[in-house]
């Protein structure tokens, strides 16, 4: 036998009773629009299942982004169920209505990473060191290079806005995770970007995807991670060049002046304080990521890519 089903709206708060079970839904749920609009014939009908999944906002969504679906709260990746961290944040930014879907994104590039070190601790890299998520699920970084946008250590690697480096090989780039140096592109947060080579040179903003992802160092005091292939977006500071949303590990959109000063400039900024960009698990400065790859550290003077002295930046 079906519970009965029955509620009261009281401006913009629903009150519903399915049975004994009381639930208190206002205009802050991600479905309250549609609970108005469906309560009247869930009650007529008795459709306890439809009610209770527009109540249950993880339940009610169904996503899916190349190979990872959601749906009914579960997390699958080519139909096997996922659950690890990154599975465990999905669901808690759509069960408070947040953006999920960069997120989802996100996850379905990363799983076709080859190196599992990076799947484990990409996400954890990019929350410690404030590196921001794109619309279509890849990140921004930042990297120093010199006046005439070419990298220090070669100068024949284009880094002007726009550009992109050869695309490498995973088997080029070196997957030691315990090597903060090593061969392979280098892509930095803003706050080692700005304090590499005495600060002198320009700063760019860089995009580069979860699936290029070679080696997370294990140093949590590492600033930078090496990729095979970026892109490079602009100028760091032309607010022009973000053209979608970014998105914190809160599934919040994050603000410009976070993409272009540090903590401590946050901080020191007349009317702005830290508590306003970063919650708890927002520990460091602002994010690095952008839609394509940074640049790739990897070349010799003759313009051929020397692995072997790879330096970043």
């Amino acid at each position: 036998m079906s519970n009965t089903i029955e509620y009261i709206v009281c401006g913009s708060t629903i009150n519903v009773a399915i049975g004994t079970e009381m639930f208190v839904v206002d205009d802050t749920h991600p479905n309250y629009r549609l609970l108005r609009q469906s309560l009247p014939e869930c009650a007529k009908m008795g459709d306890e299942e439809k009610l209770r999944k527009l109540l249950d906002v993880v339940k009610s969504v169904e996503f899916y982004a190349d190979g990872v679906l959601v749906k009914d709260g579960v997390l699958s990746y080519k139909d096997k169920p996922l659950n690890n961290g990154l599975t465990e944040r999905v669901l808690e930014l759509m069960a408070k209505g947040a953006q999920f879907r960069p997120f989802v994104r996100f996850l379905s590039r990363l799983m076709k990473n080859p190196h599992k070190h990076s799947i484990d601790a990409l996400l954890a890299f990019m929350e410690n060191k404030g590196l921001p998520l794109t619309e279509d699920g890849c990140i921004l970084g930042y990297k120093n290079v010199r006046t005439n946008y070419k990298d220090w250590y070669s100068g024949t690697i284009d880094n002007s806005p726009g550009a992109s480096p050869t695309r490498l090989e995973h088997g080029e780039v070196d997957d030691d995770h315990t090597l903060d140096c090593s061969f392979g592109y280098h892509i930095g947060t803003l706050e080692y970007a700005k304090g590499f080579h005495g600060s002198e040179g320009l700063m760019i903003l860089t995009k580069f995807a979860p699936e290029d992802v070679v080696s997370v160092p294990s140093d949590g005091e590492c600033g930078k991670l090496r990729v095979v292939w970026y892109t490079v977006l602009g100028d760091y500071n032309n607010k022009s060049i973000l053209k979608d949303p970014l998105y914190s590990a809160d599934g919040e959109p994050i603000d410009f002046d976070v993409l272009t000063n540090t903590q401590e400039e946050l901080s020191n900024m007349a009317g702005y304080h830290d508590d306003d960009y970063y919650g708890d698990d927002y520990y460091y400065e602002s994010w690095d990521d952008d839609d394509d790859d940074d640049e790739y550290d990897d070349d010799d003077d003759e313009g051929e890519y020397d692995l072997e002295q790879a330096i970043p930046f």
